[in-house]
């Protein structure tokens, strides 16, 4: 069975399949509930089960919920006539424990590194600027090695959304130690630039994104 899958929320997407069963030529029996197989009343002493069994390969990318059954009566406007019918939805999702570990930590990580220079006291702004663009070439190798690993989509899913943050986050902490260089350079009081304050700020701001 194929279904159009939404990557949107990657590596924790539910995705449903959709089957549906109706009774088209006879009409001398209908699809029903098992409930009603031996029901009190009925003028009928037997029937014809139907049972369904997903063939889709559940493994440990996935993970099969319970089923919702639907029974009624089809569309005139599809088949032409109402028809007794069954309509299975298999709810699957993803099992996206693997992928926080693998890349998720990874690349928390060296979002987190991104401010160590700021909290090593006396290290220069172009070492640290200099320590920033290795990251950032770093970063970027990362995200095209993680692309290698995941499914071919033009959906922007919420790993590729992650990944975006690890660049910007980066970029920023470069902009606001060259922001906080040229403030000090044209400050006379000879305080120094307050890196660890920034620091702190920059802190807060991830823990505000991941929160």
């Amino acid at each position: 069975i194929k279904v159009d899958m939404d990557l949107s929320d990657f590596p924790f997407d539910v995705q449903a399949v959709a089957i549906r069963f109706f009774q088209q030529y006879d009409r001398a029996y209908k699809i029903v509930s098992p409930a009603r197989f031996w029901a009190k009343g009925t003028e009928s002493l037997y029937a014809t089960p139907l049972s369904t069994t997903p063939s889709a390969l559940v493994s440990e990318e996935w993970e099969l919920h319970a089923p919702l059954v639907r029974h009624g009566l089809t569309l005139p406007e599809e088949t032409i006539s109402a028809y007794s019918q069954v309509a299975v939805q298999l709810p699957l999702s993803r099992k996206g424990g693997a992928y926080v570990g693998r890349f998720i930590t990874l690349m928390a990580a060296m979002s987190l590194a991104a401010v160590m220079p700021l909290a090593v006291p006396g290290m220069e702004p172009g070492d640290m600027l200099a320590y920033e663009v290795g990251l950032l070439f770093a970063v970027v190798a990362f995200q095209l090695l993680v692309s290698s690993f995941l499914p071919v989509s033009s959906t922007v899913s919420l790993l590729d959304k992650y990944g975006v943050f690890l660049f910007v986050f980066v970029f920023v902490c470069m902009t606001a130690v060259t922001f906080e260089a040229r403030r000090d350079a044209a400050d006379d009081d000879g305080g120094g630039p307050d890196y660890a304050a920034l620091a702190g700020w920059l802190l807060v701001g991830w823990g505000a994104f991941h929160a």
